[in-house]
C-alpha cells in the first residue's frame, strides 16, 4: 500500500514537473521587483507574481523583528554550509490563486531555486498568517525522509501550539530545528 502511494505521489510529481518546466519558460524577470509565473495549473490563463526571494527568511508579513529574522537565516546558512542542504522561510499575507499552501511552496521553492538542483534538496517553510495556514515544501531529494507524514507532526506538534501564542519565531525556530534533526538521522 505505502509502495503505491510513494508511486501515485511520484506520478504527480513528474506531473508537477512538466507544469513547472512549462512555467518556467514562460517567466519573466520584473526589473528585480517580482517574478511574473502564468499559473495555468491553478487559475486558467492568469498571471500570478510571486515575491522576489531577499534570503533565507523572507518576512513578506513583517511579522518578526529583523534581529529575530537574522537568527533565523544564520543557522539556516551554518546548516547548508555544513550539509549542503538547503531550507528557507517565507511568511506572506496570501497565496494569490492558490489554495493548498504545500503547492504554493513548491511552486515558489522552484522558482527561487530553493535546495541544490542536481540533488534537488530544498525546503520551504510557508506560513500564511492571515489564512493561518502552514505548509512544508520538500524537494524530491529530501521526501524519503522529511514526509508528508513528518512535516505535518512538526507543523502541527511544534509549530501551531507557539503559533497559536503568537510566538512566531520560536515556532519557525522549533520547525527548522526538528526538520535539521530528522534529516540529520
Amino acid at each position: 500500500m505505502k509502495q503505491h502511494l510513494l508511486l501515485r505521489i511520484r506520478y504527480a510529481q513528474i506531473g508537477h514537473l512538466l507544469t513547472c518546466l512549462f512555467l518556467l519558460l514562460s517567466v519573466q524577470d520584473l526589473r528585480g521587483q517580482a517574478i511574473e509565473v502564468a499559473d495555468s495549473a491553478q487559475n486558467g490563463a492568469s498571471t500570478f507574481v510571486f515575491p522576489e526571494a531577499v534570503g533565507y527568511v523572507n518576512d513578506f508579513s513583517g511579522l518578526l523583528s529583523d534581529s529575530l529574522e537574522a537568527e533565523l537565516a544564520h543557522a539556516l546558512i551554518e546548516y547548508e554550509a555544513g550539509t549542503s542542504r538547503e531550507i528557507a522561510i517565507v511568511l506572506v499575507d496570501d497565496l494569490g490563486p492558490y489554495t493548498d499552501i504545500v503547492k504554493y511552496g513548491t511552486d515558489l521553492a522552484n522558482n527561487w531555486g530553493i535546495g541544490k538542483k542536481e540533488l534537488n534538496n530544498g525546503v520551504l517553510i510557508v506560513l500564511c498568517f492571515p489564512l493561518r495556514k502552514v505548509g512544508i515544501s520538500v524537494g524530491l531529494g529530501a521526501e524519503k525522509v522529511l514526509t508528508n507524514s513528518v512535516c505535518q507532526a512538526i507543523i502541527d506538534e511544534l509549530m501551531m501550539p507557539k503559533f497559536r501564542q503568537q510566538e512566531y519565531f520560536f515556532g519557525l525556530r522549533a520547525g527548522i530545528n526538528t526538520i535539521m534533526g530528522v534529516w540529520d538521522e
